[in-house]
């Protein structure tokens, strides 16, 4: 890590260039220059750049299945009372264990009734092999999108309380290094999981400027009839002019 920010050429693939184009630079200015050099002392070059479009719009696009993530919360219950033992604290991330269970009980409850509202206002065809609803350009009802900000605020809250639990995992003092490195790692999963469930609620509570491309937003029947909620740019103009054109000392 120390090499790459003294290199002059530093080699990558797409995905990690995006990726460390969207993190949030140091002091809040701008994005990137955290895992690679920053964009405002680089010189990008992109080989292959006909394939860059659809992984920008690959990075802004998510998707959650409402009843697998419902039923992960009561594990990630189960994980968090295992991490505060494990630690021997009574608060971690400023939240108590009754209050990290209350919070996940509330995202649960939250999954489980937009779930019920979306089937009470779509019901599939019965001879639809693909059922799929679409949102007219991309614009939700408004009752659908105060619901997805409630449940964006939720998976935020969680989103910042879980690398503490991480922490108080691997620092434990007493705890067998394996059963350690087990739990944090399960713990990761699930704080990736609600990385992405949160960016789909922020996605389908977002409104577009009228200048803007539309969000893509639709709702799909899975093979096990549980609903899939999905998000996604329809153009990548405006996340590359954010990240890439706007900061850039230069792409070629």
């Amino acid at each position: 890590r120390n090499r790459l920010g003294k290199a002059d050429i530093v080699v990558a693939n797409h995905d990690l260039v995006l990726a460390d184009l969207m993190l949030e630079g140091e002091g809040g200015e701008g994005t990137g220059g955290v895992l690679l050099p920053g964009p405002a002392d680089a010189l990008y070059v992109f080989d292959e750049a006909h394939h860059l479009a659809a992984k920008a719009i690959g990075r802004g696009a998510a998707q959650v299945h409402l009843a697998s993530a419902a039923q992960r919360r009561p594990r990630l219950r189960l994980r968090a009372r295992a991490a505060y033992a494990m630690a021997g604290k009574e608060a971690i991330g400023r939240l108590l264990l009754e209050d990290a269970e209350a919070m996940l009980s509330e995202l649960e409850m939250g999954l489980e009734a937009f779930e019920a509202m979306l089937r009470m206002a779509w019901s599939p065809a019965p001879d639809d092999r693909e059922p799929r609803w679409r949102a007219s350009l991309g614009r939700l009802p408004e009752d659908w999108r105060a619901d997805a900000l409630a449940l964006a605020v939720l998976c935020e809250r969680a989103e910042r309380w879980l690398p503490a639990l991480q922490r108080a995992v691997l620092e434990a003092a007493d705890a067998p290094p394996a059963a350690q490195e087990d739990l944090a790692r399960e713990l990761g999963v699930a704080r990736e999981r609600l990385e992405r469930q949160g960016l789909l609620w922020r996605r389908w509570a977002e409104v577009e400027d009228a200048d803007d491309p539309p969000v893509a937003r639709w709702i799909d029947l899975a093979r096990d009839e549980g609903l899939v909620c999905h998000a996604s740019p329809v153009s990548a103009a405006p996340l590359l002019q954010r990240v890439l054109w706007g900061q850039a000392a230069g792409v070629v």
